[in-house]
């Protein structure tokens, strides 16, 4: 979570007039407490002293119909993040607060890199509206939206998700403005907050491609499908060594192994339409970086792609090609920091792709003798592209069996 050690946030919850709940989290620990509420002079100073302060005081009457008519259950991606025992945002903050308010729900903490797509939802009753919390960084959230669709047996759905972040990125909590997982509490408990549609996009591969060790065909995503070093940077970093030893600081560590190693990637990227088609980069064009982003930031001050709505059914393209001067590509990486400034760089591409567009990634032949190159992320999920022919393509997702939204 990127906040400073004196950045705390609070809320505090007046329920039904008779309890007192209040939040609090910072860069090293959340805390909870709930106690009745009195009439006290004392108690009315400290809600007027609250208000006035970075806490926000809440008054909930009525359950949000999220909370009170849809079945709810929590995902806890546990390996997620930095975890220690005193930033678990289940056990300190979301179990007591949902027990208080008198919610029902179902807890299930994830037990493996298969566990959401497969498990889990095994585990769930799509027949009935459900809230899904996920408590995690972007991938968990990946995984069950690719889940449920691809599942062939999943009804017409009506699903809510809600994200508490606790990832490294957080891509999608930066993007919604829920940077913190008290920001996206209290949007769970303000009956006026939004739900807004969330875009599914899909990715085909070529024969032989395989994530997780298992033959896939096709992917659904929904923040960012890539290539070269931001690909590379993703799965490099996603190291069992790297994670425990260096936490959130592993992909700083990736990222300088990979600029000294500056790999070349050829391929060529095609735009496909109802018009036509339209070469972006020949066969054999050397390439550095290459993104496509629903989102607006990567995490809360990198802003990859300044024009992009999570709401919106597009994705944009970012991509420049491969600088023999790694200088030139850190130059260009803080230009990202820099508010997004990047766009306007001559050496950077940035394209929105229409709804009823897609986008041909071919890699050339050469590629094929270093499987290390030849890597996709999606979500921070990793797909090794495999065939003789190694393509994928990039498309929205507009048949759907249900409905599924985000809180906001």
């Amino acid at each position: 979570m990127d906040q400073s050690n004196t950045d705390v946030s609070g809320i505090d919850l007046i329920f039904n007039g008779t309890t007192k709940i209040s939040l609090t989290e910072s860069a090293e620990r959340f805390s909870y407490e709930s106690r009745p509420l009195g009439s006290t002079e004392a108690d009315l100073d400290e809600q007027d002293d609250t208000a006035k302060g970075s806490v926000s005081l809440l008054t909930v009457n009525e359950l949000p119909h999220w909370l009170a008519t849809r079945k709810i259950h929590i995902v806890d991606s546990i390996r997620s993040g930095n975890r220690n025992v005193a930033k678990d945002a289940y056990n300190i903050l979301l179990r007591p607060l949902l027990t208080d308010l008198g919610v029902e729900f179902k807890y299930h903490a994830t037990t493996s890199n298969t566990y959401i797509s497969s498990d889990l939802i095994d585990l769930i009753n799509f027949e009935v509206p459900n809230l899904i919390i996920f408590i995690s960084g972007d991938t968990s959230i990946s995984e069950f939206i690719d889940g449920v669709y691809s599942h062939s047996n999943i009804p017409n759905f009506d699903i809510l998700i809600s994200n508490l972040p606790m990832g490294t990125g957080n891509a999608f909590a930066h993007s919604i403005n829920h940077s913190t997982c008290l920001k996206s509490i209290e949007s769970l408990l303000v009956s006026e907050s939004n739900q807004l549609k969330l875009p599914v996009y899909r990715a085909l591969f070529s024969d032989g491609s395989t994530l997780n060790g298992s033959i896939v065909e096709q992917v659904h995503f929904f923040i960012v499908g890539s290539w070269c070093l931001h690909a590379c940077l993703v799965a490099d970093s996603d190291d069992d060594e790297l994670r425990a030893k260096y936490g959130s600081k592993r992909f700083g560590i990736a990222a300088e192994r990979l600029l000294v190693e500056n790999p070349i990637f050829k391929g060529s990227v095609k735009l496909i339409g109802s018009n036509g088609d339209v070469v972006l980069k020949p066969t054999g064009s050397k390439m550095g970086y290459f993104v496509l982003a629903s989102v607006s930031n990567f995490e809360k001050t990198f802003k990859i792609s300044p024009d992009s709505k999570v709401y919106d059914q597009s994705l944009h393209l970012i991509y420049f090609d491969h600088l023999q001067n790694t200088d030139d590509t850190m130059q260009i990486m803080k230009e990202v920091y820099d508010n997004g400034s990047h766009i306007k760089d001559p050496r950077v591409t940035y394209l929105e792709m229409d709804t009823d567009h897609s986008i041909e990634l071919s890699f050339d032949p050469e590629m094929s003798s270093d499987t290390r190159f030849c890597r996709i992320c999606l979500d921070g999920r990793i797909v090794t592209v495999g065939g003789d022919d190694k393509k994928i393509i990039f498309e929205n997702v507009y048949e759907s069996k249900g409905n599924l939204f985000y809180l906001s």
